[in-house]
């Protein structure tokens, strides 16, 4: 049993093993991971939602490790109903829909397969989500949620990366960044920058437009420290 953030209001405990080995095969890297959960009353364990029951029963599909918790509420399509949920704006993967942390942070900790049962009062799993909380659940019921890590999008290998390949990923990991640094998150968007500068940089016979690609990142990363040092300087100042 897991005390997820060590504060005693949330517990994990694994319930089947996963395939591959922890951490090595978890999604620990910024990625797009697939679930299933069921969401259960205690102590009846009267299901209140089910990914394979609701909408047409595929596993949901969200971001992790990209800092987007508090994007606007926004309506979404799931199956045949129109649900509410925190949506990306503009992001990489258009529509994906932002879960709330303690899932990501759940889903971190698993291996592909595994399943996961995690006890935790609605409004506390579902803090800052609370739209999303099932509908008849009071904020101070207990929950328990049965997850199952269905697959996740692993980061590609840039020992074996083809030149297509890393070009295609380097684009996306400049979106991400993009993103967060339009969130307000200079921080995160300059890290993700410089690991993705880092990475085209160890690729040898770089192109004319793989090199301008290089310098344009370089920039953005430059830029979101600049912009974070003056952000960091306008609070000290107030």
């Amino acid at each position: 049993v897991r005390d997820l953030y060590g504060d005693g209001t949330i517990f994990k405990r694994r319930e089947k093993l996963g395939e591959g080995e922890f951490p090595a095969d978890c999604p620990l890297n910024d990625c797009i991971v697939r679930v299933h959960y069921i969401a259960k009353t205690l102590p009846d364990r009267t299901s209140v939602f089910n990914t394979r029951e609701d909408g047409e029963g595929n596993p949901l599909e969200f971001p992790v490790g990209l800092g987007l918790p508090t994007l606007p509420v926004a309506e979404f399509s799931l199956g045949s109903e129109c649900v509410r949920g925190y949506q990306w704006e503009g992001g990489v993967h258009d529509g994906d829909v932002q879960q709330p942390d303690p899932l990501e942070t759940t889903v971190r900790l698993m291996t592909i397969k595994e399943v996961s049962m995690v006890h935790g009062k609605a409004e506390r799993l579902y803090r800052g989500f609370a739209e999303m909380i099932p509908p008849g659940v009071a904020p101070d019921q207990q929950l328990e949620w049965e997850v199952e890590l269905d697959s996740f999008d692993k980061p590609p290998n840039w020992y074996k990366i083809t030149y297509p390949e890393a070009l295609e990923d380097v684009k996306k990991q400049k979106e991400y960044g993009n993103l967060l640094f339009k969130r307000g998150s200079f921080a995160l968007a300059k890290t993700k920058y410089h690991k993705t500068a880092c990475n085209i940089d160890g690729l040898r016979g770089l192109e004319h437009e793989q090199w301008e690609i290089l310098e344009e990142i370089k920039k953005l990363e430059q830029h979101a420290a600049d912009v974070e040092k003056k952000s960091l300087k306008g609070k000290l100042i107030q």
